[in-house]
């Protein structure tokens, strides 16, 4: 056991835990320093994932943010005017402010309603 403590001293002690549980679960005999030090790169490697994939996740959320923050300022509003009207194939629609676009929803909700209403 000194030897695994001895390789294994700088390692976080909760992935060697799961080294010698993944070990365990699939052999019947005590492991080599090898076969644990497999596992604890394997371990080592899907927390690294895991975090890249959070922190990619992250910053394409902040990034969307920033998008549409500057989307809706007067600025960005202007530069996607004028990039749409160089080449309308360049940009997205312009979205409309929120509150026109909310106004148009609840009259699409109230011409519905009507007609639903006539109908009966």
């Amino acid at each position: 056991m000194s030897e695994f403590s001895r390789e294994f001293s700088k390692e976080k002690p909760e992935v060697i835990q799961w080294a010698f549980r993944e070990h365990r679960r699939h052999s019947n005999f005590f492991p080599t320093i090898g076969e644990i030090g497999e596992l604890v790169h394997r371990r080592r490697h899907e927390i690294w994932e895991a975090s890249e994939a959070e922190r990619e996740k992250r910053e394409k959320r902040e990034d969307e943010e920033k998008r549409k923050a500057w989307e809706a300022s007067p600025e960005g509003r202007a530069t996607l005017e004028k990039l749409a009207n160089t080449n309308p194939h360049l940009v997205k629609p312009i979205p409309e402010p929120d509150g026109s676009a909310r106004a148009k929803l609840q009259e699409q909700a109230r011409s519905l309603n009507q007609k639903a209403e006539s109908a009966e």
